[in-house]
């Protein structure tokens, strides 16, 4: 029991630490990154650790901010790269290169700071539980710079550390805060399949349908206009008698017939988050069971045809973010994909009436769903 308690304190003070959810930072006691680099002057602490000439003590600090575009307030979480002034120290005996190996120290967290910035920024906010899987590389990385360098004392090696990690910096700038709602007018495809299944007096006579699904979509902020195309096969239930152009044609029962099914819908979306969006539609359906046939030289598509509506939902799960470490050069951290690009799974959950026309006057409805890769790209910003 005392050692889970134990533990429990370590935990806690390891993540106070390393990530501090403050509001204000004193600035006489800290160096914020960006005001420049280390000087003497900045080493303001007492020497506490005997047998140990020079200590720097860094930080990565949490606060919460706000910004106004375009009518609309975003909140965010902002990080800071921080030197604790008052817990850092240099004595007499340090080796010269001191002030060198911590400020390469300090460069290389705030690599891996920019990083868990633009995660936040672009609203992957699971980076505040992930971010210690970050810090853990970021203190193997460190590791690894702290045994080649000798602590600094291998001045070869202590510049060519001091070149890459100031390459990783210019590779990868400061990130900037993403609008969730910047674009004005979208275009869309989404690719995936569908399954439709008939209900009511349809249902009665065809089985469900496995579905090819192909999308457009045209967006204006947050209207869009949907086209659907879903193309597979279907069985009758039992022999269908139709009759066309004079003579009786039979569909029999368990043998395949195309299936078509195109939907032109008008979506508005209620609910977006960088993560999820829900979008019901409605609109227009039409819908065809159709088989060809061979008549002397040519060929004749017999069809039984539906003209009626849709309504639906979209679900849109937006992909998460994906953050890979490259092997011993870990910290050369990249964004991938584009700002203005959302990569989702679709999934739409539909039911159309039906109408079905021929020598046969059908009704019931049908019920969709479909799973797809949806691809958005913004065209225009605010």
């Amino acid at each position: 029991m005392q050692n889970t308690f134990l533990r429990f304190l370590l935990l806690i003070s390891l993540l106070l630490f390393f990530f501090p959810v403050h509001t204000q930072t004193n600035e006489t006691d800290v160096k914020k990154w960006k005001s420049g680099k280390l000087s003497q002057e900045d080493f303001k602490g007492q020497n506490t650790f005997k047998g140990i000439p020079s200590k720097d003590s860094i930080r990565l600090e949490i606060t919460n901010g706000k910004e106004k575009y375009n009518g609309i307030t975003y909140k965010y979480y902002k990080v800071e790269n921080l030197f604790d002034r008052k817990n850092s120290y240099i004595t007499d005996s340090a080796n010269i290169n001191a002030i060198r190996f911590a400020q390469l120290n300090y460069d290389l967290l705030e690599v891996y700071r920019r990083f868990i910035q633009q995660q936040l920024f672009a609203g992957n906010y699971n980076m505040i539980a992930d971010y210690k899987y970050v810090l853990d590389d970021f203190e193997k990385q460190k590791k690894i710079i702290d045994e080649e360098t000798k602590n600094g004392l291998n001045e070869n090696r202590l510049e060519e550390w001091e070149l890459y990690v100031n390459k990783a910096l210019v590779e990868n700038p400061e990130p900037v805060l993403q609008k969730t709602f910047k674009r004005k007018f979208n275009v869309s495809v989404y690719l995936g399949g569908s399954y439709i299944i008939p209900t009511g007096d349809i249902g009665k006579l065809y089985n469900a349908a496995p579905c090819l699904n192909l999308g457009f979509e045209l967006g204006w902020q947050r209207i869009y206009l949907m086209f659907d195309y879903n193309i597979g096969n279907a069985t009758p239930k039992e022999d269908i008698l139709l009759l066309y152009d004079g003579s009786n044609k039979i569909w029999e029962r368990g043998k395949n017939l195309q299936y078509l099914n195109g939907m032109f819908s008008l979506a508005y979306e209620i609910y977006s988050t960088p993560r999820f969006a829900l979008i019901p539609f409605a609109g227009y359906n039409g819908s065809t069971y159709s088989k060809k046939y061979k008549n002397e030289d040519k060929y004749m598509i017999l069809k039984n045809e539906s003209n009626s509506w849709n309504a639906g939902l979209c679900f849109d799960f937006r992909f998460k973010n994906i953050y890979n470490f490259r092997a011993a050069q870990s910290f050369i951290l990249r964004n991938a994909g584009g700002e203005n690009d959302i990569y989702s799974i679709r999934t739409k959950i539909f039911i159309t009436g039906t109408n079905y026309k021929s020598d046969i006057n059908i009704g019931g409805s049908q019920i969709g769903i479909s799973l797809a890769l949806h691809i958005n790209a913004g065209i225009l910003k605010r």
